[in-house]
């Protein structure tokens, strides 16, 4: 098994994390299938969804694979949640992404932090020069509320 986002996924309203390409690069390089799998936890019980086998031959190149994959992987998850019944938005508790986040805190103690998964997921160029925009002007912020006296 493989676990091609790189961490367990804490985000609220992603399906799949981005995914590293090293699952397609293998794949493209040996020529083996992926058999994608998607698993969802509801307690102590795990729903197991599989995919169609992706075969590396059909596809120009592991960026292409990739984003089928992951594509794929957010098709089964769907289709789990739908089975599984879904929440209407006007059901959810209005602080419900901090109560997604203490529960997806829970679930991966003791074995990871909301820290750590962040650190071990798929982080893009471009994410990262995201984060790096929003840390200068938080900084330039707190600079300037210095500056006033405020």
């Amino acid at each position: 098994m493989i676990y091609p986002e790189g961490a367990r996924n804490g985000t609220i309203n992603l399906p799949v994390m981005k995914l590293f390409l090293g699952t397609a690069r293998m794949s493209k390089s040996t020529n083996v299938n992926i058999i994608p799998v998607a698993i969802e936890q509801y307690d102590k019980r795990f729903i197991i969804n599989f995919g169609d086998e992706l075969n590396p031959l059909y596809f120009k190149d592991e960026y292409e694979l990739s984003m089928t994959l992951r594509n794929t992987l957010a098709s089964l998850k769907w289709e789990i949640w739908e089975k599984q019944g879904v929440f209407h938005r006007k059901d959810l508790p209005d602080n419900y992404d901090e109560i997604f986040k203490k529960e997806f805190e829970k679930r991966i103690f003791p074995y990871d932090t909301l820290e750590s998964v962040e650190r071990t997921r798929y982080h893009s160029k471009e994410d990262v020069e995201f984060q790096k925009v929003k840390m200068d002007i938080k900084k330039l912020k707190e600079k300037c509320l210095r500056k006033d006296g405020i």
